[in-house]
């Protein structure tokens, strides 16, 4: 009987059409078997996409090619070939999907909401301006002092980092100066003293998204002073030589504070207070009017309130 020659096994590889404009470069498998001698011939081909359009006008895709006996042996290389493509075509689609950055995580920014006390302490420079018609005088009795003392507030941050807030303060100085009056052959001398002062005020401010832990602020509002003596050296003879009380005025200033240990902040402060002015009646009119600058470092525990937390990205 004539040996039939062999046969030629022909198998087509879909190569999408998509997938070769993304990657002109996918490899086409070839592989050949002759009949007795089991020599492979594995080679890889870039394919392009000028050569696919010709494949495609004559109705074929990139094909393998296997020579020899049809038997299962040849069926089952043919499989594993196929297998073997199919992984490179789904590696190479895999190697170009652009890379996809992870969600980046929130992190949770300082909240200035919350309730505080805490104390202050620092230098204060008063100017306490008399005014004697009958002479006529008008001078001012310059007094400069250590102060300090109590605060206490409540303040609220929105979502956009803008803090409001009511502080009040208490304050301990010791403002004590006197001015010559140009009486009693220039001998005479008007005294003020000064010990104490207190202060209601607003707060407006800013915390940036840059700095979250710092808060930039106003503030204003009303103020007191308590004038605790003024009288004339040598006393004047009246029934009542010396004078007092408290008086009402205004006070505003700036400020920043520095939030650290999650729950203490640390700050400094500048104020310009101006108070009312003051008459008294000795042998004859005169009248006290008291201008302040206060420069002071302060330190406060925050109470935290249950806000929702502002985060950053």
């Amino acid at each position: 009987m004539a040996s039939r020659g062999p046969e030629i096994i022909e198998i087509s590889i879909f190569c999408p059409l998509e997938s070769r404009k993304a990657a002109a470069d996918r490899p086409c498998l070839g592989a050949e078997v002759s009949e007795g001698l089991p020599l492979w011939r594995a080679g890889y081909s870039f394919c392009d996409v000028s050569e696919l359009s010709k494949r495609q006008e004559a109705n074929r895709s990139p094909r393998l090619f296997v020579l020899g006996e049809t038997s299962m042996k040849k069926i089952a290389l043919v499989a594993a070939v196929l297998a073997l493509g199919t992984v490179s075509a789904s590696a190479a689609d895999l190697a170009a999907r652009p890379y996809t950055k992870a969600p980046p995580v929130a992190v949770a920014l300082y909240d200035w909401s919350g309730c505080y006390i805490g104390g202050h302490v620092g230098g204060t420079w008063g100017r306490a301006n008399v005014n004697i018609p009958a002479y006529p005088a008008n001078f001012n009795n310059d007094e400069s002092s250590i102060s300090g003392g109590a605060l206490a507030g409540c303040q609220f941050m929105t979502q956009s980092r803008f803090v409001f807030g009511i502080e009040g303060d208490y304050t301990w100085m010791d403002l004590d100066g006197e001015g010559l009056t140009g009486a009693l052959a220039g001998t005479e001398r008007f005294h003020t003293h000064y010990d104490q002062s207190a202060s209601v005020r607003g707060r407006i401010g800013y915390s940036p998204m840059t700095m979250p832990n710092v808060l930039f602020y106003g503030t204003g509002g009303w103020a007191a002073a308590n004038l605790s003596q003024a009288n004339y050296v040598p006393l004047a003879p009246a029934l009542d030589p010396f004078r007092s009380g408290w008086t009402n005025g205004w006070v505003a200033g700036v400020g920043f504070e520095v939030a650290f240990a999650s729950n203490w902040i640390a700050g400094l402060e500048y104020l310009h207070a101006e108070y009312d002015r003051q008459d008294f009646v000795y042998n004859g009119p005169t009248s006290v009017k008291l201008e302040t600058d206060t420069v002071r470092a302060r330190l406060s525990y925050k109470f935290n309130w249950a806000t929702p937390v502002v985060a950053k990205y």
